[in-house]
């Protein structure tokens, strides 16, 4: 590739990155005046500057501005929690993972009530869990044997997955059940299966 297509190519991409960051930025100073179901292309366009046919070229419509909003957000959890505690044995320390994470949602549905109530809430796990998976996978997070081979991927998955379904139930029964207790039984669950806790 030439130098000049190199600049080019360049320029283009850091304006497609300024224009999905003004459009994003429109859906949250909307969210801030209006409800979800009143905002249209035409608004969002007006409030990121740009007109309809610019906005298509980015999106199909104010649905995905939402989704890559919640990914945004999803990512900068994953990204706080990634760095997975050890305990004093050397050993990873899932309560606290779970704690954690737990802390991090809960600050982020806090900090973004206007946003949030226009999506459920298991729609923000759900990409949580996505991105909690790869993040694990790539950066090698959890101390699972190599020889576990293709089926690591299956391993981080069914871990993160459950994780986020004991939340998940938490969060949505609104249950008086402490949030130490429960990542304690997280813990114990992830390090030892069922049988850490079946009836003896």
């Amino acid at each position: 590739m030439q130098s000049d297509d190199r600049e080019t190519k360049r320029a283009r991409d850091k304006r497609v990155v300024r224009t999905h960051a003004a459009i994003r930025q429109a859906m949250h100073n909307l969210l801030l005046e209006v409800d979800y179901d009143d905002i249209t292309v035409t608004k969002l366009a007006h409030e990121a500057g740009i007109d309809r046919k610019t906005f298509y070229l980015h999106y199909d419509g104010v649905a995905d501005v939402l989704n890559e909003a919640v990914q945004e957000h999803a990512d900068v959890i994953v990204g706080r929690v990634a760095a997975i505690p050890y305990d004093d044995k050397g050993e990873i320390d899932f309560t606290a993972f779970f704690i954690d994470l737990s802390v991090e949602i809960a600050q982020f549905v806090a900090n973004n009530q206007r946003l949030v109530q226009h999506f459920s809430s298991t729609l923000l796990l759900d990409v949580i869990e996505n991105s909690l998976t790869a993040c694990l996978i790539a950066n090698e997070s959890l101390d699972i044997d190599p020889a576990a081979g293709p089926y690591i991927d299956y391993c981080v998955s069914f871990m993160c997955a459950g994780v986020l379904a004991v939340y998940r139930r938490w969060m949505t029964t609104e249950s008086d059940i402490p949030l130490e207790d429960l990542a304690t039984l997280v813990g114990t669950i992830v390090r030892n299966g069922l049988q850490g806790v079946e009836r003896r």
